[in-house]
């Protein structure tokens, strides 16, 4: 018989009464609120939200206790994860186990077809309810679907051209809901994205001197007193005492407790709920690892940005990783865009959206390119005009989306040749017989990021007021693929001048090769 505190939550705050009544983990045992009490407000909140966090912050178990509740209430869930491999691990290793040590989700586990226990691994039947868990790679299962609930776990790894196709599958729905969480990457992507545009909630503790304190790294644990030195706040710490570090509170200077209770507090109201955890107040980690952890950062750009984005639940861009303006305002010489020019090695780069972005250069007796004309146009005629203007001699244009239009505009100009990426390309492919090129997509963005930084290329004096230019070059990021060796560049805005760019630098080295045939 439930009491009256057991119905309010079961009525008002059905995931975080499932949580403390039903769930166990995959390890068999009960979730822990006394310990972690910035989850409880988190479990309580009903809406939809984006939840940007460091590593081990218990949020796998929230989304598990989600699933559960909102199928238990007749809802059906969409649970995207990064890969069907990871879809795989996640449903055996925690999904069924979590189902196995609780006596109250194994009795609602059910395959309603048949009668029997449900072992498919995409989709699970419960109560009335159902959890579809697909791999965000998996195009073809997007379109199955229709569903209440969003559930995106680890945002930053998933495919995020389908996970666009997963909002349409809740477009049928009267009470639809989206859940987010992820250990985020780079600035202006994925997870970062959204929670800027969330209310950007922040648990906040009360120190002894009744400051309230939201952790912040460099702020309570660490302090810069030169450009590469950070030290210890807390300056009683000895590495050898046996003791972790102390966070500092920035007003009395004393120290104050990471764990213990607080309240969330928004940045902005009215905006979609989003919280971010870090682990100065979320897990039992050291402050000690932490800091060594930055201490080797300070020497390596991959270490730093790990901790950033694991330890600290920040999105960052190491230096280098994108072309930034001070790279651009190098290229920058003292000449003007023309509207003519009368050189018969001039090549053009064009990126196909809603409009043609096209990047016009000759080239100098140095080997650089000298920007003509930078900018876009809306139609196909303008294009030739371009063409036909400048001279073109060599071009290279985005073969998609727009197929029809660049065979079109290749069959007209015998110079301009259509470009297709690739993942796995390592040189360029070009086909003569149908005017064809293949080039891995990330060579072909580290060659524009090799010529800026060489200043191969060269920039008239008003480049950085022209129009999308400096914006579009630097909305990639060279990111490192998780798990393995490759890196790729990753966009986090409008770069169609950035790829125009590219097919510009392919367009002179394919005047290069036919010229020498």
């Amino acid at each position: 018989m439930l009491d009256k505190y057991d119905s309010y939550l079961q009525e008002h705050h059905p995931v975080f009464f499932n949580a403390v009544r039903n769930h166990r983990t995959h390890k068999g045992v009960p979730l822990d609120f006394v310990n972690y009490p910035y989850l409880v407000d988190i479990y309580m909140d009903e809406e939809g939200k984006d939840l940007i966090k460091s590593t081990q912050s218990g949020l796998s178990e929230l989304l598990m206790s989600l699933d559960f509740t909102y199928a238990q209430l007749g809802k059906q869930i969409f649970h995207v994860l990064p890969t069907d491999t990871l879809v795989g691990r996640f449903v055996k290793n925690r999904f069924d186990k979590s189902v196995a040590f609780s006596p109250y989700y194994s009795a609602i586990v059910y395959d309603n077809t048949k009668g029997k226990k449900s072992n498919e691994m995409h989709l699970k039947h419960i109560g009335n309810g159902a959890i579809a868990f697909i791999g965000s790679n998996s195009t073809a299962l997007f379109a199955e679907y229709p569903a209440d609930i969003l559930v995106v776990d680890e945002e930053d790894e998933c495919d995020q051209s389908n996970l666009e196709m997963a909002v349409e599958r809740l477009s049928n729905s009267e009470d639809r809901r989206e859940f987010r969480v992820a250990n985020p990457t780079v600035l202006n992507y994925g997870i970062h994205a959204r929670w800027l545009r969330s209310d950007q909630r922040q648990w906040y503790t009360k120190a002894p001197c009744g400051h309230w304190i939201n952790p912040h790294p460099f702020k309570h644990m660490l302090r810069q007193v030169d450009e590469n030195e950070w030290v210890i706040r807390d300056e009683r710490f000895e590495w050898d005492s046996g003791k972790d570090i102390n966070l500092i509170c920035d007003k009395c200077g004393k120290p104050f407790p990471r764990f213990g209770k607080g309240v969330w507090s928004p940045t902005y109201e009215g905006r979609r709920h989003g919280y971010h955890i870090n682990k100065l107040f979320s897990t039992k980690v050291t402050l000690k690892e932490i800091v060594e952890r930055f201490d080797r950062g300070l020497a390596n750009d991959e270490v730093m940005q790990r901790v950033h984005n694991s330890d600290f639940g920040w999105a960052y861009t190491a230096e280098g990783a994108s072309i930034s303006d001070e790279a651009l305002n190098k290229c920058v010489r003292d000449f003007s865009l023309k509207e003519f020019h009368d050189s018969s090695a001039c090549v053009i780069g064009a990126d196909v959206g809603k409009k043609i972005h096209v990047k016009v250069s000759s080239i100098a007796p140095g080997g650089e390119l000298r920007a003509l004309f930078i900018g876009s146009v809306d139609t196909e005629a303008q294009f030739d005009e371009l063409f036909s203007r400048y001279k073109i001699v060599a071009g290279v244009i985005d073969a998609m989306p727009e197929m029809r239009m660049s065979e079109r505009l290749c069959r007209k100009h015998p110079g301009l040749f259509r470009c297709f990426y690739s993942r796995s390309e390592k040189s360029d492919n070009i086909n003569l017989d149908t005017k064809t090129i293949t080039v891995n997509r990330t060579s072909a963005i580290d060659n524009v990021k090799e010529s800026i930084i060489l200043q191969k290329t060269l920039l008239p004096a008003n480049a950085a007021s022209l129009p999308e230019y400096y914006d579009h070059m630097k909305s990639s990021t060279r990111m490192k693929k998780k798990d393995q060796d490759e890196y790729e560049w990753v966009e986090t805005g409008p770069d169609h001048l950035l790829h125009a760019s590219g097919y510009e630098l392919i367009a002179k080295n394919l005047l290069i090769q036919l010229a020498g045939r």
